[in-house]
């Protein structure tokens, strides 16, 4: 039982088996509709970043449950219920929590500091009525704790979500050696890597009729042979969408961190899944 992977001893030599959670949960959220906005702040590629995130994950890694809430599903009650309320109950301490999120972002200036939000079908822009949006500081503060999960990892491509990131991801190798894995992947930790930096918009038209950074994260992943590491993927995708951006004469900067902890979630492969696709091809 419980979701394992396969990593070398650099010690020994040897190919030892290590435990990494019980269970894996995904949580997809995409969003193009908004019912208070005007028909110009529509978005066109939110959802179909979602569904390629989703696609992505059930093909190549092994999650027990993943749960989409797109469009008119991803209302500010339906997100807060699974985040803060199912989550919550179903979860233990020994489990993951990925979480991807496409919408617009928000960021309003105040005389003591910015506050980011992230924008629910029901949300706007409106500044008199912000309180129907979801605080950047709820997601950090009440969300990553109220969710008993060891490791959770928040991908947002929004824009101005940068601000979700307060500090800046801990100096860390990403060494693949079996011992390593088994200290860091015992630590908690919140993760979250973003879009683009506080003060950037994000681009689309992007890899595969994805956005810039969605684009990227879903071909990561998709050449991914093995397990991987979220510092992994955050190490190679903010090069490469840096570099599309500036390609464009846009600067988009994505923004990767800990909430708190020092530990590192650990995408697992579906061997099993790989064996049948690799079956259909040679058939």
């Amino acid at each position: 039982r419980g979701l394992r992977i396969t990593a070398k001893d650099i010690a020994s030599g040897q190919q030892k088996e290590l435990k990494i959670y019980n269970k894996s949960y995904a949580i997809i959220i995409g969003i193009d509709q908004y019912t208070n906005m005007a028909y110009d702040r529509q978005l066109s590629y939110a959802v179909r970043d979602a569904k390629g995130v989703e696609q992505v994950l059930r093909k190549n890694f092994k999650f027990d449950k993943v749960i989409t809430l797109y469009n008119k599903e991803a209302t500010k009650d339906n997100i807060m219920k699974v985040l803060l309320g199912d989550l919550s109950k179903e979860i233990s301490e020994e489990d993951a929590v990925f979480v991807f999120w496409a919408s617009h972002g928000y960021t309003e200036k105040t005389a003591y500091g910015d506050l980011g939000y992230l924008i629910p079908f029901d949300g706007t822009f409106n500044t008199s009525e912000l309180y129907k949006n979801i605080s950047m500081t709820v997601l950090k503060n009440d969300i990553s704790k109220k969710i008993p999960a060891k490791h959770v990892f928040y991908v947002i491509d929004a824009c101005y979500s940068g601000l979700l990131v307060t500090t800046r991801g801990a100096a860390r190798q990403s060494a693949r050696d079996f011992n390593y894995l088994r200290q860091i992947t015992k630590e908690k930790v919140r993760q979250v890597l973003t879009a683009g930096d506080k003060d950037q918009t994000v681009l689309d038209g992007g890899p595969k009729g994805h956005s810039v950074f969605t684009g990227r994260f879903i071909e990561i992943l998709e050449n991914t042979d093995d397990f991987i590491t979220a510092t992994e993927i955050s190490t190679m995708l903010k090069e490469k969408v840096f570099s599309d951006a500036r390609a464009r004469n846009h600067i988009q900067t994505p923004r990767y961190g800990e909430l708190f902890g020092v530990g590192d979630f650990v995408f697992v492969p579906s061997i099993e899944q790989k064996v049948e696709d690799t079956q259909s091809k040679i058939a």
